[in-house]
C-alpha cells in the first residue's frame, strides 16, 4: 500500500524512515521511467537498539556446604544471545579472599558458563557475586548480534536473579582436628599440644573434619 507515498528523484542510495521502536522492518519500493512503473520488491531487517543486560545468575552446583577443592559452577543469563572477545571473569564474595572465575564456555548464546575452585580461606555463608560491577571484560567486548554492548551490572544480595537469591551454597574450608589419647592419656598445650599417650593407645589418631 503505497498510499500517501511520493516519488523521489533517483539516487544510488536513498534514506528511509522507519516506525518507530525495535523489531522486524520491511521497506517497499518501486520505481518509474518513460516505460511505466516496476513491480514492488522489498527487503526486510530487523531493528535492534536494545543493549543485552543481565536476566539472571544461577549454579548448577548442588546447594549446601562445599570444602577446599570443590568445583563452583556459575551461570549468567542474558536477555538475548551475546558474544565475548577477550576473558571474562565474574569476582564471587567468598571472605577475606575473593575467589575470582573464568569464563569457560557459552559464547554465542545467552548463558555464559564460569567456574571456580575453593581454595584456602575462602569461606561464604550464602555465595554472591563480589557487587553490581563483578562481571570484568578485561578489554574484550560482550555485544548482541546488533553490535550492542551488553549491561554488565548483575543482581546481587536479595534482588530478584541474584546468585545467593537463586541457591543455598556455603564454603567452609576450616578444619577441626581431634585426638583421641586413650584411657587415662593426657593433652597439653594450646596451638602447639604435646599428646601423651593412655594405656590403651598405641598410637594418637588424628580426625580431620573437613566440613
Amino acid at each position: 500500500d503505497f498510499a500517501g507515498a511520493a516519488w523521489q528523484a533517483y539516487g544510488a542510495s536513498v534514506a528511509f524512515n522507519l516506525s518507530v521502536g525495535d523489531g522486524e522492518k520491511t521497506v517497499y519500493i518501486k520505481v518509474r521511467n518513460v516505460s511505466g512503473e516496476s513491480v514492488v520488491v522489498s527487503d526486510t531487517i530487523v531493528l535492534d537498539t536494545s543493549a543485552p543486560t543481565v536476566a539472571n545468575v544461577t549454579s548448577a552446583t548442588a546447594d549446601g556446604t562445599h570444602g577446599f577443592g570443590a568445583a563452583i559452577d556459575v551461570t549468567i543469563t542474558f536477555s538475548e544471545v551475546v558474544t565475548f572477545t577477550g576473558a571474562p571473569e565474574l569476582a564471587l564474595e567468598t571472605g577475606a579472599v575473593d575467589a575470582v572465575a573464568p569464563c569457560i564456555g557459552g559464547n554465542g548464546s545467552a548463558d555464559l558458563a564460569f567456574q571456580f575452585s575453593v581454595a584456602a580461606g575462602y569461606a561464604t555463608a550464602d555465595l554472591d557475586c563480589r557487587d553490581a560491577a563483578a562481571l570484568a571484560l578485561n578489554g574484550g567486548t560482550l555485544r548482541d548480534a546488533a553490535g550492542n554492548s551488553a549491561v554488565l551490572t548483575l543482581p546481587v544480595g536479595a534482588a530478584t536473579g541474584s546468585l545467593a537469591s537463586n541457591s543455598a551454597i556455603a564454603i567452609d574450608t576450616t578444619y577441626a582436628v581431634s585426638y583421641l589419647a586413650g584411657a587415662g592419656g593426657t593433652l597439653e598445650g594450646d596451638t602447639t599440644q604435646t599428646v601423651v599417650h593412655g594405656q590403651d593407645a598405641a598410637s594418637v589418631v588424628a580426625l580431620a573434619d573437613t566440613g
